[in-house]
């Protein structure tokens, strides 16, 4: 236990952040026209949706970002055993159950770490589309960078250990 290096479940724990806010971003960027009636407000509209049930169409977003998260999770794992990284292992376990307890909290979906996260994007366009892309093409390379980082780090002081 005393192996385990708090700086690496953070760093892993905020590219899961990331990552899981650059696929929802996709999503949007996917669904623009469902967002841009939802967010526009028009009840009228709201049985054009092309999905069959407003309720499908919400719980659409959480089962992406979970599935995302378990996938992302699920390869690091395998990355870090195949390279028998066993203290590795554990802090990307806790890293996954962190980012898994933000769901619940309704951290993906807040006004105020969404207004953050779309700022990039904000900065380029007015278009809903292309400035979701742009916001996910930007954390998802972030979110990429720092966790590339961190299992790069993490390689390298299991080899002098």
């Amino acid at each position: 236990m005393k192996k385990l290096k708090i700086k690496n479940i953070v760093l892993e724990s905020l590219s899961f952040i990331l990552i899981l806010f650059s696929i929802g971003k996709f999503q949007y960027a996917y669904r623009s026209n469902e967002y841009n009636i939802l967010l526009n407000t028009n009840i009228d509209k709201v049985d054009k949706l092309d999905v069959g049930n407003l309720s499908d169409f919400l719980l659409e977003s959480f089962w992406w970002k979970l599935l995302s998260l378990v996938i992302v999770f699920i390869s690091i794992e395998i990355f870090k055993l195949w390279s028998k990284n066993k203290t590795g292992f554990l802090e990307t376990l806790i890293a996954f159950i962190l980012v898994f307890f933000l769901f619940p909290i309704g951290f993906f979906d807040s006004g105020n770490t969404n207004g953050v996260i779309n700022l990039v994007g904000d900065i380029f366009s007015d278009n809903l589309k292309i400035k979701m892309l742009i916001a996910g093409v930007f954390w998802l390379t972030v979110g990429t960078v720092i966790l590339w980082r961190t299992l790069k780090n993490t390689k390298h002081n299991n080899a002098y250990n």
